[in-house]
């Protein structure tokens, strides 16, 4: 996954607007979860959680769906998903 990230990561100029943004969306919600949860005040515990929510939910009710964005992009949801927490349980046991 990292490796994969970083590719796409690379690419992002060349994207079309509307996966540039997909990608910024996605990008977020990711270091999102992946920041130090105990440094968050309520309004960033807030984000997060919902950040959380959102990659976990399998909705494809609206088009910027974790879903909907993960296959735009080419990315493959369940597997995204076990690599983001693999990563935050990594950082988790570095603090």
């Amino acid at each position: 996954m990292p490796a994969q990230w970083e590719a796409n990561r690379g690419e992002d100029a060349a994207l079309q607007p509307e996966k540039r943004l997909m990608f910024a969306v996605l990008t977020d919600a990711i270091e999102l979860i992946l920041r130090d949860g105990r440094a968050a005040n309520a309004r960033n515990a807030i984000h997060i959680r919902r950040a959380a929510e959102w990659i976990s939910s399998n909705d494809r009710g609206w088009g910027f769906t974790f879903v909907d964005i993960c296959e735009a992009l080419g990315f493959e949801p369940e597997g995204l998903r076990k690599g983001i927490a693999r990563l935050a349980q990594q950082r988790a046991g570095t603090h």
